[in-house]
């Protein structure tokens, strides 16, 4: 595909070839490169790479990491085609999942449930009883003249706090 059909008339690009996956790579990304027959390490053909430098749309300087003592910088790296299957580098499976098609990013959010008028004034009577629960639980925390140790409080006042949270889950219910 020529540089200059996609800069004058991208419409003609994608109907001569609607198939041909358009996302750029950014420099720094992780991507696979996939190697010619008998250049790769361990009878490994693919190998993990770090993207130097964007050339074009499909052509990338890379950071191939073949081990962690043995990496090799590669300029010109086309990208992985059916034409061009060896000496070629490909997104990895995790990029596929955070790349999103560009009628996903068009697309307005909405949520899945809408509150009624009745939800909100239910939501404001609980506030309410909340509110009034945890003023009676600060009332009782205050320090008064009460004998130690009785019924569940201590010598400050304060109820402890197992006994607090059976007596909230008993008012809740």
């Amino acid at each position: 595909m020529s540089t200059m059909l996609k800069s004058t008339n991208p419409a003609a690009v994608n109907e001569i070839d609607p198939d041909h996956d358009r996302r750029v790579p950014y420099q720094g990304q992780r991507v696979l490169f996939h190697s010619r027959p008998g250049e790769g390490r361990s009878g490994k053909m693919t190998a993990i790479a770090d993207v130097m430098a964007v050339e074009d749309d499909d052509h990338c300087e890379l950071l191939i990491h073949y081990a962690a003592d043995d990496a090799i910088v590669r300029w010109k790296i086309p990208r992985r085609t059916e034409q061009n299957p060896y000496n070629s580098w490909s997104f990895t499976e995790q990029d596929d999942k955070h790349y999103l098609e560009t009628t996903a990013l068009w697309q307005e959010v909405k949520p899945e449930g809408h509150l009624t008028w009745e939800d909100v004034k239910a939501m404001h009577a609980e506030i309410g009883v909340l509110r009034n629960k945890v003023a009676a639980l600060e009332a009782r925390k205050k320090p008064g003249p009460k004998p130690k140790s009785h019924g569940g409080e201590t010598d400050t006042g304060e109820v402890e706090g197992a006994e607090l949270a059976t007596e909230l889950r008993d008012d809740h219910e």
